[in-house]
């Protein structure tokens, strides 16, 4: 295959249309996924009016479950896995040092500094993904990759029902918790509710 269909917004205030795009190689610290599902979100919308700082031609999406189709290192060629906002994170910043990755200076985020989940393959920063079981299902896994910058960095949290979310700040705790995700883990701004 030389080509894969993707859906993008061409220029600012544009629609949404399909276009082919030739089908990349990743490179270092990159994994092209084939997409199983990508959830959508409010801000995807954003994209189309660059709300968010992207350039254009974008492809919007960031709650992307798949499989990984082609890797030059590290991860094996079919194995599942999601991303979610957070695209990844430079390593070398104050901010991804102290394991802050949502603050990473470089601003990685799919679907806004590089292309996300609403095409048939995605190339995807490694340190982004985190495992998916073969069992779930896409349609339902790939919108809890939101949760507003979800984090899952090199990470194999998804379990069968998961059970474990990383959530920044008190407004997205209490519904994690009251869904029943037993174990959610604060960012460093939670404080609980008195």
């Amino acid at each position: 295959m030389t080509t894969y269909k993707a859906a993008q917004f061409a220029e600012r205030f544009g629609k949404l249309e399909i276009v082919d795009k030739p089908m990349p190689k990743p490179g270092r610290g990159e994994v092209l996924v084939k997409i199983e599902a990508c959830g959508v979100c409010h801000s995807d919308s954003l994209v189309q009016y660059g709300a968010l700082g992207n350039p254009f031609p974008r492809v919007p999406g960031h709650e992307i479950i798949g499989t990984v189709y082609q890797v030059p290192e590290q991860f094996q060629k079919g194995v599942r896995v999601g991303s979610g906002w957070n695209g990844g994170y430079c390593g070398s910043c104050d901010q991804s040092q102290r394991g802050n990755y949502t603050n990473c200076q470089k601003g990685f985020a799919n679907g806004i500094s590089h292309d996300g989940g609403y095409q048939e393959y995605a190339l995807l920063r490694q340190e982004a993904l985190c495992f998916v079981p073969d069992g779930m299902d896409p349609t339902e896994a790939a919108p809890m990759l939101c949760a507003d910058r979800a984090q899952f960095p090199r990470a194999s949290i998804l379990e069968a029902d998961l059970n474990c979310l990383y959530v920044e700040g008190e407004q997205f705790a209490n519904p994690c918790r009251d869904a029943g995700y037993v174990n959610t883990v604060h960012g460093s701004n939670y404080q609980e509710p008195s």
